[in-house]
Order: structure tokens, then sequence, then C-alpha cells
């Protein structure tokens, strides 16, 4: 009894199988590790390419729209901001001003990046760009809704963030 079932495991016939089926787990094994490997790359481009050009660029027009209303200072490590004193009093106080360039370059990275945006964000800067305000004198473009202009800013400053912590995760590996 115990011959044939060590005859049966180890047989002549049986050792092409068990090769076999060690060559099959192994080429299985090898493309999930493929397959895996070629998301996160995969991902990990479409996070480059959303940085790249939606969100740093966002972020920094952003930014200077800000800074043409607002000081930055420097207190235990935070950013502070002030209002300027040299505000234009015939120009109602907005926290974004963007020149006719920044402008364009909004609408330029809405038009062709706009499916890498997040939909909340997408939508309030569409609609921030049909509602917006150009003053002749200042030669700027303004946004009148601080809640608005405060909720785009939260949103491209939280996912800039968001997806920078996820690509340092994905090429931590």
């Amino acid at each position: 009894m115990v011959f044939c079932l060590t005859t049966g495991l180890t047989g002549k016939d049986t050792i092409p199988d068990w090769l076999m089926a060690l060559t099959s787990f192994a080429v299985v094994a090898y493309a999930s590790m493929t397959i895996h490997e070629q998301r996160k790359d995969r991902r990990k481009d479409r996070i480059e390419k959303t940085l790249e050009c939606v969100y740093s660029p966002l972020y920094q027009i952003f930014r200077q729209g800000l800074m043409r209303y607002f000081d930055l200072t420097w207190k235990n490590g935070m950013e502070v901001l002030t209002p300027k004193k040299d505000q234009p009093t015939d120009l109602p106080p907005s926290q974004f001003k963007f020149t006719t360039e920044e402008y364009m370059r909004i609408l330029d990275i809405l038009t062709r990046f706009g499916h890498l945006m997040l939909k909340p964000e997408y939508k309030l800067l569409m609609f921030w760009t049909e509602t917006s305000k150009f003053d002749v004198a200042s030669k700027l473009h303004y946004l009148e809704d601080k809640e608005m202009g405060r909720a785009i800013w939260d949103g491209v400053t939280s996912h800039l963030g968001s997806l920078r912590r996820e690509l340092d995760e994905l090429t931590e590996d």
C-alpha cells in the first residue's frame, strides 16, 4: 500500500506533470506581479501628469492672484496673510485677482486637462470663468464671491497635497 502511494506521486510519468504545474504556478505569479507593477506605474504617471499639467500650475496662478491682495508673512512657522494697504478702492475687494494671461491660462487648463480634475473644483472653476468680472482700470480679472474663491483655493491646495503624498507613497517602493 505504501509502495503504491509513493510511486503514484513520484512515478516517472508524474514528474513532467509536476514540472508543468510548478512552471504554470511560476508564470502566474510572475504575471500577477507584472500586472500589479504596471497598474502602479500607470497610476504614478497619471498623478505626475495631473500635478504637472493641472494642480501645480493652478496653485501657482491662484497664489499669485492671492498675493495681489495679501502680504505673506511667517509667524511661528505658519503662513499669515494680511491685506495689502494699497488696495484700490474702486475695485471691490476680492481674494483673487488675475491678469488676462493668467485668466487665459486657467481657461486653457480647464479645456485641455479638465478631465483630470475633481468634479467639484472643475465645476467651481468653470462657474468662476463664466461669472468673473474684469476691471478695465486695473486690467485684472477678479472674483467677487470670497466664499467661492476660498472653496476653489482650499480644493486646489488640499488635492495638490493629497496627490503629492500619494505620489511619494508610490515612488517609495
